[in-house]
């Protein structure tokens, strides 16, 4: 499945909505998170970070407890140990991976800490090996 996780305009220090998506338990999955300018342009001023949850319920909160881990250390570049970066100014783009993933659900979260622009997280799944 390919969806888009998150698209929405982030300003000052409020998280972008939560929201869970089904993925194939078993499975890996690749994340492409971004932020730009408030148009979808290059830029943008947005700093702050990603966290990706995992959950079997579907409707856990996502709050890092027991329902709804938070999951972002078991993502990492492409052939390498780097995990999601910090967002330190807009126009940033990072494309991660992790897998197999023992949970049903995910959501991806930003959370700025400063500036203003846009989050965008793209998702695609592969099948279970």
């Amino acid at each position: 499945m390919n969806a888009t996780i998150v698209d929405e305009a982030a300003v000052g220090t409020t998280a972008s909505t939560r929201k869970f998506f089904p993925i194939k338990f078993g499975g890996s999955v690749s994340l492409q998170l971004a932020t730009a300018a408030a148009d979808k342009t290059a830029g943008g001023t947005i700093a702050g970070a990603w966290k990706v949850f995992g959950s079997n319920a579907p409707g856990a909160d996502v709050n890092g407890d027991a329902l709804a881990p938070d999951i972002t250390a078991a993502f990492t570049l492409p052939g390498s140990s780097t995990g999601i970066a910090a967002v330190l100014t807009g126009g940033s783009s990072q494309g991660v991976q992790a897998g197999p993933m023992w949970f049903k659900y995910l959501a991806a979260v930003f959370t700025p800490t400063s500036g203003a622009g846009r989050i965008v997280g793209y998702m695609n799944e592969a099948e279970k090996v």
